[in-house]
């Protein structure tokens, strides 16, 4: 039991960090879970109108009514009980009280059912066109065919007896037989167009998931310790670059593969930290911490972080600000200015899906950054920007926490 509820502890967690700091709001709208609901709502509502009408039409007279004609009934049944005594008779059958023609409710009832299997039909095919897998869809393509054998019989079954027309009846069940072809091609549809399903219409500019902003994610304490560890690390431990210089903690990631080192438990509080809050799965803890150092007017030109690392970046931003550029390519490779990010000191930032596989993102090399309307995240940021302000860079320090899923079997202690 507290097992089951520690997972709900950490799902509502998650779902609150998520909806909490996520820079895009709502950028994902949960279609296959609606479509699912809203089919279960419509079903049983057109099968609770279907038991209302038939109650109603078994008896439409109000009570009043029902109540004088079953009075009428009883002395019917006493001056037929006394004639009947007095003539040594078998008593006769009550008389019955009128009811509807059959005939017309049964035509009801047959086309109730006709909506209601028409709709579950339709809720079965977008279910078949929203899959992606081929082998899924097979699969379920032919649950579907073996369920609608005994439903069609059913439904063809219950039109014949309702002694509808030839002609009505062959409609009927054309109309029924479309059903699932026809959500099956809402649902490819809907798979054709990804910018109605996984984009929002942000500001005017279509804005894919998932960002996630933190502020605040550290105290200032430990954004001083964090800065205190770096540079008091050995200078054999910095690595330096054409504009930058930089850091590797768990290992120096390599195509053939990662030789792990153990992490300093100073890094290695703030990685659990953020396995709190189960942004990375359970198999792809993070394992590797590569810290930037950047001084005023250093930057990064627009690059992918690529296969070598799982597709999630963390970043706590400690010292200054800086304003992070995403950026997508077009079909001439031409960079396309797409949106920024505002990352304060004590910030976490987590990039995902689509922002990690198909953006570029990068760091202009200037002094200062002015806020402007290509910044989404203004409404999350710790302290209060208008438009036109102009923020000056200070040394930064960033600290990118990822996987690395190509490890060697042979680990580093020191």
């Amino acid at each position: 039991m507290e097992q089951e509820f520690g997972v709900l502890d950490k799902y509502l967690k998650v779902t609150r960090y998520q909806y909490q700091y996520q820079v895009f709001p709502g950028n994902r709208f949960p279609f296959a879970e609606f479509l699912v609901a809203f089919g279960l709502l419509l079903i049983l509502s057109i099968e609770q109108i279907a038991i209302d009408c038939n109650d109603k039409s078994s008896d439409c007279r109000n009570p009043i009514e029902r109540l004088q004609s079953r009075n009428s009934q009883l002395e019917r049944e006493t001056l037929t009980a006394n004639a009947q005594v007095e003539l040594n008779t078998p008593p006769s059958p009550p008389f019955p009280e009128p009811n509807p023609p059959v005939n017309s409710q049964s035509k009801f009832n047959s086309l109730i059912l006709l909506l209601a299997l028409s709709v579950h039909s339709l809720f079965e095919g977008l279910t078949i066109g929203l899959l992606k897998s081929p082998s899924v869809v097979l699969q379920l393509f032919i649950a579907i065919l073996v369920h609608k054998i005994p439903v069609a019989f059913s439904l063809g079954s219950s039109l014949v007896q309702s002694e509808l027309k030839t002609s009505a009846v062959i409609h009927f069940d054309l109309w029924f037989s479309l059903m699932t072809p026809i959500g099956t091609g809402i649902g490819v549809l809907l798979n054709t167009l990804p910018s109605v399903i996984d984009l929002q219409l942000l500001n005017g500019i279509l804005i894919p998931k998932t960002a996630i902003y933190i502020p605040n994610f550290i105290s200032s304490l430990e954004e001083n310790e964090l800065i205190q560890k770096v540079y008091s690390a050995p200078k054999p431990k910095w690595t330096q670059l054409k504009n930058r210089r930089l850091q590797n903690w768990g290992g120096i990631p390599h195509p053939k593969g990662m030789i792990p080192e153990k992490m300093p438990e100073w890094l290695q509080k703030y990685i659990n930290r953020i396995n709190s809050y189960c942004i990375f799965e359970e198999q792809c803890s993070p394992n590797h911490v590569l810290i930037n150092e950047y001084q005023p007017g250093q930057g990064i030109m627009p690059h992918v972080d690529g296969p070598l690392f799982h597709p999630i970046i963390t970043t706590i931003n400690c010292g200054s600000h800086t304003v992070l550029r995403l950026r997508t390519t077009d079909n001439s490779e031409t960079l396309q200015e797409n949106f920024s990010l505002l990352l304060e000191p004590k910030s976490l930032l987590i990039l995902r899906d689509e922002l990690y596989t198909d953006y570029l993102h990068s760091i202009e090399d200037i002094t200062e950054d002015i806020v402007d309307s290509s910044i989404r995240n203004l409404h999350l940021c710790q302290e209060k920007h208008i438009t036109g302000q102009r923020l000056k860079r200070s040394v930064r320090l960033s600290f990118t926490i990822r996987h690395v899923p190509r490890c060697s079997n042979f680990k580093l202690r020191f």
